[in-house]
């Protein structure tokens, strides 16, 4: 009696097991329809063509899309897969200077960084967010994206460099805040000694 409950967990985790191995030649069919997409966006990618290539980059993730539902034993696989590809959007978008895009598609990565074991891919996605929110001028998220690199590569220089600006563009709004409210303060005061 006592040795059937420990054997419960082997059990369970050994069905498992065959089951995946069962549904591993289907993911793979899957997988391969996947990277045929993501060949074409590559190459459309490399001629400049960054619409093409981020619809066909489209394509593979709806292909992997529905097989996370049909296959959830290999949801981490099927994650990391899409987190790539996401980071590949993001790049194209880059390219196209839609930086708000650009941010959606990074967002998605960093979504899923519980199933994401490769830290360059998180990196990349901190640092195109990082450099997107720059752009939109959203300073105090660049920030924060780029000390998300800084912790997965301390010495990162692009990172160091837009920390660098963003820091300088944060003072500069919080001086011209701070004028502002002075020059408010002083018009307030001279309405007083008028009413006074």
């Amino acid at each position: 009696d006592h040795r059937d409950l420990h054997s419960f967990p082997t059990r369970r985790s050994s069905d498992l097991r065959a089951k995946q191995a069962k549904q591993r030649p289907k993911v793979e069919a899957v997988l391969k329809k996947v990277d045929a997409k993501k060949a074409t966006a590559a190459d459309a990618f490399k001629l400049g063509q960054y619409g093409e290539a981020i619809h066909s980059y489209k394509a593979a993730v709806q292909v992997l899309e529905s097989a996370g539902e049909d296959f959830p034993l290999f949801k981490r696989e099927i994650a990391q897969m899409e987190a790539t590809i996401f980071n590949n959007m993001a790049a194209c978008c880059r390219k196209e200077l839609n930086s708000k895009a650009e941010v959606e598609y990074s967002t998605k990565v960093i979504d899923r960084s519980e199933h994401v074991s490769d830290k360059t891919v998180l990196l990349k996605a901190f640092l195109r967010r990082g450099l997107a929110y720059e752009q939109m001028e959203k300073y105090l998220q660049a920030k924060e994206d780029m000390l998300s690199v800084k912790e997965l590569q301390f010495d990162n220089k692009q990172a160091s460099q837009c920390l660098h600006r963003v820091q300088k563009a944060i003072k500069e709004a919080e001086g011209k805040v701070s004028e502002a409210n002075k020059k408010t303060k002083a018009e307030t005061k001279k309405k007083e000694g008028r009413r006074g």
